[in-house]
């Protein structure tokens, strides 16, 4: 998965690129697809949000929060918003805080931008995504204390993290069943399938809950490197008509972790209660 040698003529095209100020736009490889798919009904509104528990070693680590609202400056956009932060004790050897924000169409839940902040021990470094959809062009940029990154990808139906996320819930959900999404977070470009393995019990907390088991893997990533970094992952997500994602196992270079729904802190309100 490592990068290989380049032709001179993909040498001459990034020199060219440079040279006229703009990036090299990059498309997908033959045979790669991604459709295009109608939203279904959105089992997530405006002042909702979900919590979640990361855990390493069955040890907590760091505690994620995703919610929805509207955005004050264009009333019928909705903002979906996610944050993530080590606790304390993790702080003293490992901090890290991480915040994105996303602001999305309900109607098509195409997303129009993506902005995130993440500082890890100190070091922060943002990411916005843009999308110009009239011409199919996707541009990422990277900003750190001393230098600033810009990329550009030919895409025909792009996604933001939190759309994509949406969009595969609001779809009919069906064992052996499949989608396909490209989806753009950060600097990198990830078309990721989603198939539903199995229809299956999982405990969480103290409740035995139905849910759909979904393998995701991926078909392409534009920076290869970044890819050992999750090996393999597994999500369930509700059986009901709310699909609500309920667990994530993930196998990383750091070991498997799992993110599981938790109740809201300083509340005893079930987290799933509130859709």
């Amino acid at each position: 998965m490592r990068s290989g040698s380049f032709s001179v003529l993909i040498l001459a095209l990034a020199l060219c690129g440079l040279a006229l100020g703009n990036p090299a736009v990059d498309g997908l490889p033959p045979g790669i697809q991604t459709p295009a798919y109608t939203p279904g009904r959105v089992p997530f509104a405006p002042g909702q949000q979900l919590f979640y528990q990361v855990t390493w070693q069955q040890l907590p680590v760091a505690f994620a929060r995703v919610w929805l609202r509207r955005d004050p400056q264009r009333n019928q956009e909705w903002l979906g918003e996610a944050s993530v932060a080590t606790n304390k004790l993790v702080d003293v050897f490992y901090r890290m805080r991480a915040y994105l924000r996303e602001e999305l169409p309900p109607q098509s839940l195409a997303s129009d931008g993506v902005f995130i902040r993440h500082n890890e021990n100190g070091r922060q470094t943002e990411y916005s995504v843009s999308f110009d959809r009239a011409d199919g062009i996707v541009e990422t940029t990277r900003r750190k204390h001393d230098h600033t990154e810009v990329k550009r990808f030919l895409a025909s139906h792009p996604l933001g993290p939190i759309g994509a996320s949406l969009l595969a819930i609001s779809q009919p959900v069906e064992v052996g069943g499949s989608m396909t999404l490209d989806v753009f977070a950060a600097t990198e470009r990830y078309v990721v399938r989603l198939k539903v393995a199995r229809r299956e019990q999982i405990r969480l907390g103290a409740d035995d809950i139905e849910a759909f088991r979904i393998i995701p893997s991926i078909l392409y990533v534009s920076n290869p490197k970044n890819h050992y970094k999750v090996r393999q992952a597994l999500v369930w997500i509700s059986a009901d008509q709310r699909h609500v994602p309920l667990r994530i196992e993930a196998d990383t270079f750091v070991g498997r972790i799992y993110i599981d729904l938790v109740k809201p802190p300083g509340t005893e309100k079930d987290a799933r209660a509130m859709l």
